[in-house]
């Protein structure tokens, strides 16, 4: 495993540490877990997740921000949350195998 692999991997273990439902893991468990990551990188406006689709993977997000949005019945958009560095979402579909929420 490179350097940046290993670097990769404890930073999802860190973050992951912190993630309510899987911080009862023990530190290598987190790791296996983390070995599956996937650096991933999106551009500004990108939609991630779509309300209704299938629930397959999960976001940490390292640096900038998110936002969860819906739009009104007259169209507008409405935005539910801001996500900021290490908060995690697209979890609950994914540890319910349930389809997206929002």
């Amino acid at each position: 495993m490179s350097d940046e692999t290993k670097s990769a991997v404890n930073l999802c273990v860190d973050r992951l540490k912190l993630f309510g439902p899987l911080s009862v893991l023990s530190s290598s468990d987190l790791r296996l877990l983390a070995e599956f990551a996937e650096l991933k990188e999106f551009d500004a406006g990108t939609n991630m997740i779509t309300e209704g689709s299938e629930s397959s993977e999960f976001y940490i997000i390292e640096e900038c921000q998110a936002e969860a949005i819906t739009w009104s019945n007259n169209g507008d958009e409405v935005v539910l949350s801001l996500m900021r560095e290490g908060d995690v979402f697209g979890e609950l579909g994914v540890l319910n195998n349930e389809k997206r929420s929002a």
